[in-house]
This record gives C-alpha cells, sequence and structure tokens, in this order.
C-alpha cells in the first residue's frame, strides 16, 4: 500500500464510508413503491414478482438519479425524476414521499470517531460525495458533517461526478480558492466503490476502497496504513 510522504487533506465519501441507510430502508422503499399499485406494506413478504416489479422500479431511480449528480442548470428536480419514473410503470405512489426516503441516514459512529481524531491531530477533512442537489441540501441544512469535516464538497456543486477524475481536479481546485492548495499526492481518499478510487487515483490522488461492512478496525487500519492517523 502507497503511503504519501506528508498527509495534508483527507477527503471522505459519504454513504458506507461514515453514514449509512438504517437497517429495513429498502424494504420500507418498496412497500411505499408495491403501494403505488394498492398493495398492503406486507405484500411483499409474501409475494416474490411483486418484490422485483417494485425493485425494479426502484433501480430504475437509482439509474435516473445519476443524472442529476452534476448539477446542470434547467435539471428536473429528484422528485420530478421519481414522478417520471413511477408514471411509467403506472404507479401511484407519491414522489415527493419516495424522495424523502433518501434524507434516511445514519452515523457511523465508530468511524466517524476515527475522523474527529484525525481531525484534533491537526489534518484537514472534506467530504467528497456524489449528491443531487436536493440531497445536497438537504445534508447541508441538517449539518450532517458538522462533527467531521471542515468541508463538503458535492458533485453538484463542483459540476463534476464521481468517478470522473474531473472531479477531483476541481475539488482540490475549490480548496485552493478557499485557501487550502494540496498536492494531489498529499491528499487521502476513500470510497467505498472501485471506479471511484479508479479516478482520484487517475487525479492522482492516494485512494483506497472501504465499505463500513468490513468494520471500524478495518478503517482504523487503513488510517494509519496510509498516514492519516500515527501508525499504531
Amino acid at each position: 500500500m502507497s503511503t504519501p510522504r506528508t498527509v495534508r487533506l483527507l477527503l471522505l465519501d459519504a454513504d458506507a464510508v461514515v453514514q449509512r441507510m438504517p437497517d429495513g430502508w429498502l424494504e420500507s422503499v418498496l412497500a411505499h413503491i408495491a403501494g403505488g399499485w394498492g398493495h398492503a406494506p406486507d405484500a411483499l413478504a409474501h409475494d416474490t414478482a411483486l418484490w422485483g416489479r417494485s425493485r425494479a422500479v426502484l433501480d430504475e431511480v437509482f439509474a435516473a438519479e445519476v443524472g442529476l449528480l452534476s448539477g446542470a442548470e434547467g435539471d428536473p428536480t429528484f422528485p420530478q425524476v421519481i414522478a417520471e419514473v413511477l408514471a411509467a410503470h403506472d404507479n401511484a405512489a407519491d414522489p415527493d414521499t419516495l424522495a424523502e426516503f433518501w434524507y434516511q441516514t445514519e452515523p457511523l459512529v465508530e468511524q466517524r470517531a476515527l475522523v474527529v481524531r484525525a481531525r484534533r491531530a491537526g489534518l484537514r477533512v472534506v467530504m467528497a460525495t456524489n449528491q443531487q442537489p436536493s440531497r445536497a441540501a438537504w445534508l447541508a441544512e441538517s449539518d450532517a458533517f458538522a462533527d467531521i469535516a471542515d468541508a463538503v464538497h458535492t458533485s453538484s456543486a463542483l459540476g463534476e461526478a464521481k468517478p470522473d477524475a474531473a472531479f477531483f481536479v476541481a475539488l482540490l481546485a475549490a480548496e485552493a480558492a478557499a485557501g487550502h492548495p494540496v498536492d494531489p499526492a498529499e491528499a487521502v481518499f476513500i470510497d467505498d466503490r472501485e471506479e471511484n478510487v479508479a479516478g482520484a487515483r487517475q487525479a492522482g490522488l492516494v485512494a483506497h476502497r472501504y465499505h463500513f461492512g468490513e468494520g471500524p478496525e478495518a478503517f482504523a487500519a487503513l488510517l494509519h496504513e496510509t498516514g492519516v492517523l500515527p501508525g499504531a
């Protein structure tokens, strides 16, 4: 594992690294979608075809959300995109209610405590996350990362989205404009998706994959190995 000579900046992905969706999130979302066809909330438990039909709609919503990540002027809102997907499936579920499920997150306490240690030691920490505008606004309003990050950089604000290397170039330019210039090789980026890690490496950053399912011990080991935290 390559380690930069000096680490001056830690960039963190949000979902699946320092926060997660709550247990039961998927089931609740699918139940809401199934309800748009008139099914009771418990219908999914014994109807695999309905589960698959509902999951297909959710997958289409996920795919449509990707088109909003760069925050281009004139883009529809996330609820509008959801409404289009639902209409294509003759589904009467409320798109605004469905969009609100994206606001349900839980902090990963042990991982965040390690990040706080790095900040207290003087390291600048920023969020580097793909977010469509409505979720980015909610994260800002809720101060979701106030305890762990000095700044939050979202794809919709930067106009570039991961995995493109341009996202990281734009982020470092924004950091420099804010008075915090760093060489890419002095920055460590952690994300749960391999393609995003590859994009960061293409931009010259030290980048590694981590998913909360690996546990906080693996996160601590990664922070030590990359020089974010002093050696154990």
